[in-house]
């Protein structure tokens, strides 16, 4: 902005009003449209920024005109002058209390702690932030300036390695401290989960190899899945395949994520385990619009109702009902809303309780910021910054709604996010082990690591 002012200040000044108008509507639409799950840093960053430049090159072309009419005003410019001091107080009230209460904070709850860091960043700007700016002393004297910065940052990190104390380098430190106990069990994944914040480096010994993470899916959809409006249902069979107790594992790709874990708690219990999926296809009976084909996905409409009738016809002892809800929309390309999930989710175990089966909803698991192959591979010397806050990473409105919705229904509901998170901070690395494949499904290592764990919760003993 500083090197094309002289061409910006030559412009007409309709086409500054335009930049700066364009320029307000940009930053207003990345605060709505943004998300947890808006790739950053990434290409999506540019809209804030190249907008927030429009607004101030259209200003400066046009002085008094445009969005500066709207801008000048008084309640603006307040918010204006403590917005930095509020971007900075605003994040750690956030992280410190959803830390402190061990959950994702509701939405009043964010709202009173974003006043609230707005009252003290009234307090910070007038007794810190201006003083500071218009010390005579430090004006007068640039290198008394530049001093006072080197000492108040020194002093920032040194106090914050002390809060936090020595960190772990790489998840063999973890390993001395963690319980004795098998790898795998809940004990140990609850131990690793518990430390994987004090992982530095990526793993040298990486489960699996940063190279072969995003292929990393498993068995699942060897045959057995239908994704193609051509292919006709079909199931594949894991565990023991000769055991009298049946478990059924029924969904989207997920169902086809889990069963890692569950095929090798099915072999260890005996049971015989079986697979109905097809990627993209939820479990709730609610109308989903195809990404792929950009098309309505009748055909998964379909597919629901031919596996809801095989599973009667299969009789299994249990049925295990799991699906991903990664901003669904139906035939209109409108937002499912959780309402209308768990009201299909409803009908679907209403329909199942006729199998006698032990119903299971494995609930959803949490959704990283960001890709994790590539941000591994990008920070192998601070995988930390790979993670992703716990109140980001979590649907925590969803998964509540859909607990209530499977326990009214008669159906167990298994809470997966501890096998992920800590209090505060969701990983990609747990251990020696590369949690997820993509943003949105765990690689297969992983999940089988976590055999005993969900054998466990589907009491498959």
């Amino acid at each position: 902005l500083a090197v094309a002012a002289p061409v910006l200040l030559n412009a007409p000044r309709p086409v500054g009003r335009l930049m700066a108008w364009l320029g307000l509507a940009g930053i207003l639409g990345a605060a709505y449209w943004f998300n947890a799950f808006t790739p950053y840093p990434g290409y999506a960053a540019a809209l804030p920024v190249l907008a927030t430049v429009c607004v101030l090159a259209g200003g400066t072309i046009a002085r008094g005109g445009g969005a500066e009419r709207l801008l000048r005003l008084p309640p603006f410019q307040f918010v204006g002058n403590l917005s930095y001091s509020w971007y900075l107080w605003h994040w750690p009230l956030l992280i410190i209390v959803a830390e402190y209460e061990g959950r994702a904070l509701s939405l009043t709850t964010k709202l009173a702690l974003v006043l609230i860091a707005l009252g003290l960043s009234y307090i910070t700007y007038n007794v810190v932030e201006n003083p500071v700016r218009y010390a005579r002393r430090l004006i007068a004297d640039p290198l008394a300036t530049i001093f006072v910065g080197m000492c108040l940052v020194t002093f920032s990190l040194a106090i914050s390695n002390v809060v936090r104390g020595p960190a772990a380098t790489s998840s063999a430190d973890v390993h001395a401290d963690a319980a004795p106990v098998p790898a795998g069990t809940p004990a140990r994944v609850a131990a690793l989960v518990a430390q994987a914040s004090r992982i530095r480096r990526l793993p040298s010994d990486l489960t699996p190899p940063l190279s072969d993470l995003p292929n990393d899916v498993g068995p699942a959809g060897v045959g057995c899945n239908t994704s193609t409006p051509t292919g006709d249902p079909r199931y594949c069979v894991y565990g023991d395949k000769a055991a009298r107790r049946t478990v059924i594992v029924f969904g989207d790709s997920h169902a086809g994520m889990w069963i890692p874990a569950v095929d090798a708690a099915a072999r260890r219990a005996k049971w015989r385990a079986i697979l109905l999926f097809r990627p993209g296809c939820a479990v709730p009976q609610v109308h989903l619009w195809n990404e792929q084909t950009q098309t309505p996905d009748t055909e998964c409409d379909r597919w629901r109702a031919w596996a809801i009738r095989r599973i009667i016809e299969l009789k299994p002892a249990v049925v295990v009902l799991t699906s991903m809800y990664y901003f669904p929309l139906d035939f209109q390309r409108q937002p499912i809303k959780d309402e209308q999930w768990d009201q299909g989710l409803a009908i679907v175990l209403h329909q199942l309780h006729s199998t006698g089966a032990r119903l299971v909803v494995l609930g959803d698991i949490p959704y990283l910021g960001q890709s994790p192959p590539d941000c591994l591979a990008a920070h192998t010397s601070d995988i930390q910054f790979c993670s992703t806050p716990r109140v980001k990473a979590v649907l925590q409105g969803h998964d509540e709604a859909e607990q209530t919705t499977a326990e009214q229904g008669g159906a167990k509901y298994v809470d997966v996010v501890p096998w992920f998170c800590g209090r505060v901070t969701c990983f990609g690395v747990v251990g020696d082990f590369a949690v997820y494949r993509n943003q949105a499904h765990i690689s297969a290592a992983y999940a089988a690591w976590l055999a005993d764990v969900v054998g466990d919760s589907l009491q498959l003993g």
